[in-house]
């Protein structure tokens, strides 16, 4: 496993312990669908999403004038995770705009697949959620509330 990969993975679960939710481990198998789209999109110049509908999908594109720029795993994770500011837990959303979001914490999404592809100045990073997410009617059982943090995580704070 490639450390981007790795890194990528690690991210989602810290995320998702967050919130409760069990980790997600990476399938090889859809990994290598995600890292196929991911090339036909840097290849074809395009930013779309794969509509398979076996799987849900978060996008991450990158543009730099910096030649050959480093690119962290953790970037398109925070960038989704970001996306919390526009979910209100507790209702059913009205639209999307939280969907890479609530993806990402999607309490009965067990494994992932990452695909990254890259040329000089562009990255596009594919992760493909099974089972999929974000069906109308479940986010309320799906997408809990982060976690209070315990007395002795706050204790710290009062010395």
């Amino acid at each position: 496993m490639s450390d981007f990969v790795e890194e990528c993975l690690k991210a989602h679960n810290e995320y998702r312990s967050l919130h409760g939710v069990p980790p997600v481990t990476l399938n090889h198998e859809i990994s290598e669908f995600s890292q196929s789209w991911a090339e036909m999109l840097l290849a074809e110049k395009r930013f779309q999403p794969s509509g398979n509908p076996s799987y849900g999908e978060n996008l991450f594109y990158v543009y730099s004038p910096v030649p050959n720029f480093k690119l962290s795993p953790k970037s398109p994770v925070k960038s989704w995770y970001d996306e919390i500011k526009f979910y209100r837990f507790g209702e059913e959303p009205v639209d999307l705009t939280a969907g890479r979001f609530t993806q990402l914490i999607w309490k009965d999404t067990r494994e992932i697949g990452i695909g990254v592809a890259r040329d000089e100045d562009t990255a596009i990073v594919v992760v493909n959620y099974y089972p999929p997410g974000n069906y109308v009617g479940a986010f309320r059982k799906q997408v809990p509330p982060p976690r209070a943090k315990s007395w002795l995580d706050w204790s710290s704070w009062l010395s």
